[in-house]
């Protein structure tokens, strides 16, 4: 630190140093030396932390080039992979420790243009250059079990490493070149992403949504017998009938227009139970049903006149709620539903997905309908999407272990130690979900991974994220639940939790 003195005329006082200019410095290590058999010669070495801090007074030195390359670590034989010369400290080469390097979170930062993607796709490529030669002096021939994930939202690396064997691109169809369909199927997505990505409202959207997808998930909706479903369709005419009763005579007599709903509402009901005594047969219920259609009709029959309804009494209303609840009693009850969340990873439909919800809406009854209209046409026009339906709905699907092995890498790094995930033409409003499932799928993986494993040793994996401000933005915590902020939260999680 500098210091410099101000003349002092007075002689009556001690003439101590006075600054004229202040220079702030930041320690960053100790540098001793060592004294070598050689005469006159002294090793450097560098040691991280300060035990002694500058006072004011201390000379400042210029390091000579011995001293320079003992702080960039020139001189360490751990430091294996060479990745430039710094002009700044005498053109010494400046190397570093892959191990070291890629087990912590790393940044590379630059102006546009200043050369980080290629500073990046450089130190993958070194480092695995010096991996293979490492192995190849020990006598083995095998490719180094890591593993390099980049997300690619600009399609730069596509070609970056492709004289690199094994390397796997995906990207949105159509593909060529050797490129695979990017697939980040929708049935891998938890609940959280399915509401962002749907702009599920907390009401009743939400609920809805989630009960969809562990129906799905669960299986709920296939191979369940066509008389349980009728079962709870009935179901869902007591509840109503038993509403009418609640609220008393006015629900179905005295005003016209409240006659007339009641009248509409029974001839619903009769249809319905008509249509389905057809389709049961000589089956368990068909009897009950048909006899609820004949007493529903007979109780129009005797209020109608001409278009319209005479007052209906309780007791029709009662002996319609009888005639269902006897019905309802006959018929088989559905299955219960296995222990499945909505966040397991296992296959469903996507594409029955909207179709579902408005079921589950017609079941209940009421505005319900109209409440998740627009959550089932957010779904569907994403689906319509042909960029997006390859991605998250494709056909046929592929499994988990084998959606594994493709982007986090096979046993032994098998096929290869790099995937860039090419997401350039990925839809802008669904890019950051792809994102955030990627990172999630593949940071959970990596943990389930390391907990299998006896000894505990993790699986070596680094995950490239090129424009990081893209998808790691400062929010707020109260902000509604959107894909940004879902991308923010994993990758958050993953900086807190993740190594390797």
């Amino acid at each position: 630190m500098p210091v410099f003195q101000r003349p002092v005329k007075d002689f009556g006082l001690i003439d101590l140093p006075f600054p004229l200019r202040k220079m702030s410095v930041c320690p960053l290590g100790t540098l001793t030396g060592r004294r070598t058999g050689q005469r006159g010669r002294i090793d450097y070495e560098l040691s991280r932390g300060v035990t002694a801090f500058p006072s004011v007074g201390d000379q400042v030195l210029i390091p000579t080039p011995e001293q320079i390359a003992a702080i960039v670590g020139a001189n360490d034989p751990a430091r294996r992979v060479w990745i430039g010369s710094s002009p700044m400290a005498g053109d010494a080469r400046i190397q570093v420790d892959p191990d070291k390097l890629f087990g912590r979170h790393l940044a590379v930062l630059g102006n546009t243009g200043s050369g980080k993607s290629c500073s990046v796709a450089g130190l993958i490529r070194w480092s695995l250059e010096s991996a293979k030669k490492g192995m190849a002096a020990a006598g083995a021939d095998a490719c180094p079990n890591a593993r390099f994930i980049v997300l690619d939202p600009n399609g730069e690396y596509a070609n970056a490493f492709a004289d690199v064997g094994g390397t796997r691109v995906f990207r949105v169809p159509p593909v060529a070149g050797g490129a695979r369909p990017l697939d980040v199927p929708g049935w891998l997505w938890n609940g959280h992403e399915w509401e962002a990505v749907a702009h599920a409202q907390p009401g009743a959207q939400r609920p809805l949504l989630l009960q969809g997808i562990r129906e799905l998930k669960s299986g709920q909706a296939e191979g369940v017998p066509r008389a349980a479903i009728l079962g709870r369709y009935l179901a869902t005419y007591s509840i109503q009938l038993s509403a009418l009763l609640a609220r008393g005579v006015q629900a179905f007599a005295g005003d016209f227009k409240v006659r007339m709903d009641c009248g509409r509402f029974l001839e619903n009901l009769a249809g319905d139970a008509a249509v389905w005594a057809a389709e049961l047969g000589g089956a368990a219920g068909a009897a009950e049903i048909q006899d609820l259609a004949e007493t529903v009709s007979g109780i129009l029959d005797g209020r109608r006149y001409k278009s319209w309804f005479n007052d209906f009494t309780v007791a029709d209303i009662e002996t319609s709620r009888v005639k269902v609840d006897t019905a309802v009693a006959i018929l088989p009850a559905l299955p219960a539903p296995p222990a499945i969340g909505e966040d397991a990873p296992r296959f469903f439909d996507v594409n029955l997905l909207a179709d579902h919800l408005d079921r589950i809406a017609a079941d209940k009854g009421g505005n319900v309908a109209a409440f998740i209209s627009t959550l089932g046409l957010r779904i569907r026009g994403m689906l319509a999407d042909p960029r997006l339906s390859s991605v998250v709905a494709r056909t046929p699907p592929v499994a988990f272990s084998d959606w594994l092995a493709d982007y986090v890498g096979s046993d032994g790094a098998g096929n290869g130690p790099i995937a860039v995930v090419d997401l350039s033409l990925v839809p802008s409003e669904v890019v950051h979900i792809v994102v955030a499932v990627l990172g999630r799928l593949v940071f959970e993986s990596l943990q389930r991974y390391r907990r299998l494993r006896e000894d505990g040793k993790s699986l070596p994996t680094v995950m490239v994220l090129e424009e990081a401000h893209t998808f790691v933005r400062k929010g707020r915590d109260d902000e509604p639940s959107s894909a940004s902020r879902l991308c923010r939260e994993t990758f958050e999680r993953i900086a807190r939790e993740g190594r390797k």
